[in-house]
């Protein structure tokens, strides 16, 4: 009875293990954190090693405090993607669960109806055009970046096209979308860490933005091809291809939108938040972890 009880308590424990470093490794694929973590794993290993092998007690010393401090590194170079694993475990929505309700995709909202036109109309006339809506995690910061607009959104009016016509000074960057408001426009989105090898080859800088903002918010963001006025929807990480199909594109923002009732009750912490997410994107940009945006196609 004991070896076999044994025996379960090790399946257990290598199943969990292997599941725990499966997702681990789910994540961090293709990301430029983890070339940076395989490297300084070979060179801690190979360093180690030596420092007991040929007995150098200074070496091991310093091997000993760089593992001690391993992990504060590991979260600064990983942080993207642990906001990435937070996300996928829906803390957000786990919190205000009841301030919205699921939708097949049918049930039209208010959003939607106000986008679609628009976004057509920029399809039609090749216009490329990045833009964002704000959902339970706030975009301040991203604001920041840009010119505070505060304007009405409406269906029926051209705010949109006169901001992102080619000759417009807010047309290079992104728009954020609050509510029926446009926030802030010109804005400068964070780009994906995915390696350049695994994204599509037709995508261009305001599709790479949009992925990037995706994987660090739970903004919908919506992309328009400038050179082909094909339209593009990223949403937690991930790329769907609308192209020109409306029925497509009501569906896949019903799906993904949703309207917030709830007020924020932590100002204090999400300034915080900020604060420290801005210095972690200081520290990997130094680091050489993070890419320059150059100006969009």
């Amino acid at each position: 009875m004991g070896i076999f009880s044994n025996i379960l308590k090790a399946s257990v424990e290598i199943l969990v293990l292997a599941c725990l470093f499966y997702m681990i490794l789910r994540v961090l694929r293709g990301s430029r954190g983890m070339r940076m973590l395989v490297t300084v794993v070979v060179v801690l290993i190979v360093l180690q090693f030596s420092a007991h092998f040929f007995e150098l007690q200074t070496l091991g010393w310093l091997c000993g405090q760089i593992f001690f401090y391993l992990p504060f590194f590991l979260v600064v170079v990983f942080q993207a993607e642990i906001r990435r694993v937070l996300l996928m475990m829906n803390v957000s929505k786990l919190r205000d669960m009841k301030t919205h309700e699921a939708n097949d995709g049918e049930t039209d909202q208010k959003l939607t109806l106000i986008l679609m036109p628009i976004l057509m109309r920029l399809s039609k006339n090749r216009m490329g055009a990045l833009i964002a809506v704000e959902q339970e995690i706030g975009l301040q910061g991203i604001c920041d970046s840009g010119k505070i607009l505060n304007a009405p959104l409406d269906r029926d009016n051209n705010l949109l096209e006169t901001i992102f016509y080619e000759g417009s000074p807010l047309h290079d960057g992104g728009v954020i979308i609050r509510g029926e408001t446009i926030i802030a426009a010109s804005c400068v989105f964070p780009l994906c860490d995915t390696d350049k090898d695994l994204l599509d080859a037709n995508w261009g800088m305001r599709h790479q933005a949009a992925l990037g903002l995706s994987e660090q918010s739970d903004a919908v963001v919506l992309v328009v091809s400038e050179e082909t006025g094909r339209i593009s929807l990223a949403y937690n990480g991930k790329m769907s291809e609308i192209g020109s199909d409306p029925e497509r594109m009501r569906k896949l923002m019903n799906q993904n939108l949703h309207v917030v009732t709830a007020e924020e009750d932590y100002p204090i912490l999400m300034e915080l938040y900020h604060c420290l997410l801005n210095m972690g994107q200081q520290i990997r940009r130094n680091l050489g972890l993070m890419k320059k945006k150059p100006k969009s196609k």
